[in-house]
């Protein structure tokens, strides 16, 4: 059984309530796959403060968090097993660029599925999605 690892995400959205979107670089472990910006919990640090450290050394912007955990999941890879905490945050300072990703990416809520997303990220899209449906359009017959 691989070793579990803490890891924050973060939900980050624009003025117009966009969400942005990171796409993993081509070399490392699952290249080219889009993720929500984030990383591992270092020893000591709480969700919100490792959110906020890991946002400015990938995006360059500083964070606060907005809510609690909004998705808790589990996602066991090949190599590792990561317990990944989703967490609403709004841009505090800065505009995020990509500086260990690909690209990013501001999509509209009901666009995620567009993308091909790393598989620990797909209940943070599912549970997005799910909120972006119209409450009355999934009680139509």
């Amino acid at each position: 059984m691989p070793a579990e690892i803490i890891v924050v995400a973060a939900i980050l959205r624009d003025e117009n309530g966009r969400i942005l979107c990171a796409l993993r670089n081509p070399v490392g472990s699952r290249p080219n796959l889009w993720e929500f910006p984030g990383g591992k919990l270092e020893p000591g640090e709480t969700a919100t403060q490792a959110l906020q450290r890991e946002l400015m050394e990938e995006l360059g912007c500083t964070v606060e968090t907005t809510g609690d955990i909004f998705v808790e999941s589990c996602h066991a890879y090949e190599d590792i097993s990561i317990r990944l905490l989703a967490m609403p945050c709004t841009l505090q300072s800065g505009q995020p660029r990509p500086l260990e990703h690909s690209a990013l990416l501001w999509l509209p809520a009901a666009a995620l599925a567009s993308l091909v997303w790393a598989p620990a990220d797909l209940p943070i899209v599912s549970k997005l999605l799910q909120e972006a449906v119209p409450e009355d359009s999934s009680r139509q017959a």
